[in-house]
């Protein structure tokens, strides 16, 4: 009989800049683990259709083959498929436990609330800088504006035309000082995590499939 039995995980210290390189060559194999275990990415559950004892011997191969002989090729076949399984759980499990890891160190150390900071401020700054392309030295107050179109309304023109104006109705210089604040504030986070991620080690436990796949 062949075991169905997870490899013993291994202990290592590590720079957290070294745990997101590992994360990361693991999840570039993740999508073909979860395919060899028929896994889909919205669903994770196994499939029942899995052929699990399932396995083909060619007519070629039986008739030229002893009991012996055919008792290997069988064998080799369910050791392949049993490897593959296990190869897959573990590197599976290994990148959820990898990504708790990190998740942790970042929490512990106000990592979370900086990404979340630099993440949330993505969408501001490029309204910032859109407003400000659009904004004019000579801008107009809206009394002006407004006088104009009174002006207007007493000459002749179209009755059904509609009138485009444009208003910068915000303060320009006070929104690049706010956009120069952002940015600022962003460019600090982001040394700040780069000094974290390399001066800091934390402990990982990899099964023996995810080291042999980054090499350690």
């Amino acid at each position: 009989m062949i075991e169905l039995k997870l490899s013993d995980k291994k202990e290592f210290i590590i720079s957290v800049n070294k745990a997101h390189k590992m994360l990361s060559l693991l999840q570039k194999v993740e999508n073909d683990k979860k395919a060899d275990l028929n896994i889909s990415n919205h669903n994770s559950r196994y499939n029942e259709s899995i052929t699990l004892n399932t396995f083909v011997v060619n007519y070629a191969t039986i008739v030229t083959s002893n009991e012996d002989d055919l008792k290997n090729v069988i064998h080799n076949q369910v050791q392949r498929k049993v490897d593959s399984f296990l190869s897959a759980i573990e590197v599976l499990e290994d990148v959820k436990d990898l990504k708790e890891t990190i998740f942790s160190f970042n929490v512990l150390h106000g990592i979370s609330e900086k990404l979340s900071y630099i993440e949330k401020k993505k969408h501001i700054i490029k309204l910032y800088e859109q407003l400000n392309k659009k904004a004019h030295f000579d801008n107009e107050t809206l009394q002006s504006i407004s006088s104009k179109l009174v002006k207007l309304s007493q000459s002749e023109f179209e009755r059904n035309e509609d009138i485009e104006i444009a208003f910068q109705y915000w303060d320009n210089e006070k929104l690049l000082k706010e956009l120069k604040t952002i940015k600022e504030t962003i460019l600090k986070y982001e040394d700040e995590i780069l000094t974290l991620n390399a001066t800091h080690q934390i402990k990982v436990a990899l099964f023996q499939s995810s080291i042999d796949l980054i090499g350690l």
